[in-house]
């Protein structure tokens, strides 16, 4: 937990090109090229955590333990976790049907996802990529995104 302004300063010291982006976008805040700065901007950000690229350079700063249920989303199992679960251990989101599909992760928007025999897979199906993956490899979507970045392959970030 912080104050806005006192992150801010710490970003500008120790993540400078980020603050810049921040800034960026701050200053295109209600004109009509704001989407088209995110769009801009967003693929050149360095994909720093905050623990990296800041908490652990950082002076006066405090740790407390607390539990206020604090899930880091950093990957599809965690998605899972927090949404319900069928019968086949299966977390669904979107049209699917599915025949001896168990333990599973489903998500999808608008095409029907039909699964048959599959079992601890990750499928998730958006407008512009599919991914499908056992859950067991779901950290090599980093390598994914490592590899469409050197390629060029931005619309898909």
């Amino acid at each position: 937990i912080w104050r806005v302004d006192r992150i801010l300063e710490e970003f500008k010291m120790h993540m400078p090109d980020f603050h810049a982006q921040l800034e960026a976008i701050e200053a295109a805040m209600g004109s009509p090229d704001y989407v088209k700065t995110i769009d801009l901007v967003w693929p050149q950000v360095n994909p720093d955590t905050i623990d990296y690229g800041i908490m652990e350079k950082a002076k006066n700063v405090v740790v407390i333990p607390v539990d206020i249920g604090w899930t880091d989303m950093g990957n599809w199992s965690t998605v899972a976790t927090l949404l319900p679960v069928d019968s086949g251990g299966n977390t669904v989101l979107g049209p699917h049907i599915g025949i001896d599909t168990h333990d599973s992760l489903v998500m999808g928007k608008k095409r029907l996802i039909g699964t048959i025999g599959i079992k601890n897979m990750i499928i998730i199906d958006t407008d512009d990529a599919l991914l499908l993956c056992p859950k067991d490899r779901e950290q090599d979507v980093r390598e994914i995104v490592k590899m469409l970045g050197e390629r060029g392959m931005n619309e898909w970030l």
